[in-house]
């Protein structure tokens, strides 16, 4: 037995997480998650899918929590992760001392808002925070935010309610309940309340820059056709709130090819589905709407001749009213004829409709098909034990959707045949 079969025997019955799942072997899932957090150690971001980032942030941020620690045993876990010395001297000498005041939230997952051209997967960012080129400043801990706070409450006088109880706690008021002007004593010697309140109001206008965090490929920017595209999606007005993007060249449908069928049984000629429409730019101005006989055309040997059909059943059904309810019967519904099958046979369904859409549904037979007039829809069943098989239209058709119940009575081949001979005769 290979691996794949082994490892489904040892969680058999097990209900699996499907979501932030790696698919593949646990070996090769655990490889590339430490080639990626070496790789996030070394470059401070990656770009992944979002469901990997999701999973590799957990590994990232209980590796700088155990290299924090500095006890033997979190250096065994720090080691079994790291694959080059490059990332081991980072994670020690630049993250360790970086994130002392940091508990957790060393990184960050940034959703990109973008799909993957080769298989439209979500990707996203996973960055370390507290970096010079980080895509967006993170919020301060430690000295840094009593600094922020301090800058903070000194600019506005909400800030100052804001953040009164934060200051009342770290000792930033004085006896009356003031702010104090000089908080040096509270920080860093590397740090000072103006260089900081400058640095804060910096890094609050990431968001106006354009050009900060961008996911658009630069070869887009090359081509003219996607300059011209990326020009009209950047002038779309938004002050009305309905985003609405003008297209300069209306689409224009192409000329639809009628490609004559094969199949004997079909005389008309089957419409090439069109594959390049793109969204939002298709009309239906000027097309003729199409019949149901038309879009679904009825073999021509079936339109001749019906009796060329195999089995064709009419399900009507009656309600048992007051007048005719007998003691001990239940108000129900009773089918006018059952539909005898045998068992053990391959059997196929011809369905259709003759007035309006219906859902021909026997559940227990797991059988459902959709009932179209015009439409012959084939189901192919193969029923293995005797019984009686309750069904209901599963399409609100109309007044009487409530009184459309079906009955499929399967019996044994030899009692079928007896009982289908009086409808075959004997030539």
């Amino acid at each position: 037995m290979g691996f794949s079969a082994t490892a489904r025997l040892v969680a058999h019955g097990q209900r699996t997480r499907v979501f932030r799942k790696f698919r593949g072997q646990p070996p090769k899932r655990f490889d590339w998650i430490k080639n990626y957090l070496d790789r996030l150690l070394r470059h401070g971001r990656v770009e992944v899918t979002l469901p990997r980032a999701k999973e590799l942030q957990q590994y990232a941020e209980e590796v700088v929590f155990h290299a924090k620690k500095d006890t033997p045993e979190s250096d065994l876990v720090v080691e079994s992760m790291l694959r080059t010395p490059e990332a081991r001297k980072l994670l020690y000498e630049k993250y360790v001392p970086l994130y002392s005041d940091r508990s957790f939230f060393c990184t960050r997952v940034i959703n990109q808002w973008r799909l993957r051209f080769t298989d439209a997967a979500p990707m996203a960012y996973l960055e370390l925070v507290d970096r010079p080129d980080e895509l967006r400043p993170a919020k301060p801990v430690g000295s840094s935010k009593i600094a922020y706070v301090h800058a903070m409450m000194k600019a506005s006088r909400r800030d100052y309610r804001k953040y009164y109880s934060f200051a009342k706690s770290n000792g930033m008021l004085d006896k009356d309940g003031n702010l104090l002007d000089d908080i040096k004593h509270l920080l860093k010697d590397t740090e000072t309340p103006v260089s900081y309140l400058s640095y804060i109001i910096d890094c609050l206008q990431w968001h106006e820059g354009c050009e900060t965090v961008s996911t658009i490929p630069p070869s887009w920017h090359d081509s003219p056709e996607m300059r011209v595209r990326l020009d009209r999606i950047r002038s779309t007005d938004t002050s009305s709130g309905i985003t609405k993007e003008t297209f300069i060249s209306p689409y224009k449908e192409p000329v639809e090819r009628k490609i004559p069928t094969s199949n004997p049984d079909i005389t008309s000629n089957i419409r090439r589905p069109r594959s390049k429409v793109a969204h939002g730019e298709s009309s239906a101005d000027g097309r003729r709407r199409l019949s149901a006989e038309e879009r679904y055309p009825i073999p021509e040997k079936f339109e001749k001749n019906p009796d060329l059909i195999p089995k064709y059943y009419a399900f009507q059904s009656n309600m048992v009213t007051d007048e005719d309810l007998l003691p001990g019967m239940l108000r129900q519904l009773e089918v006018d004829k059952r539909l005898t099958l045998p068992t053990r046979t391959h059997i196929r369904f011809l369905i259709t409709a003759t007035d309006v859409l219906h859902s021909w549904s026997v559940p227990s037979l797991g059988i459902k098909a959709d009932a179209v007039p015009g439409r012959l829809h084939r189901v192919n069943t193969f029923i293995m034990r005797e019984g009686v098989f309750y069904g209901q239209c599963s399409e609100m058709c109309g007044t009487l959707h409530g009184f459309m119940p079906i009955v499929i009575e399967a019996v044994a081949p030899e009692t079928y045949a007896a009982h289908a001979k009086k409808y075959y005769r004997d030539d």
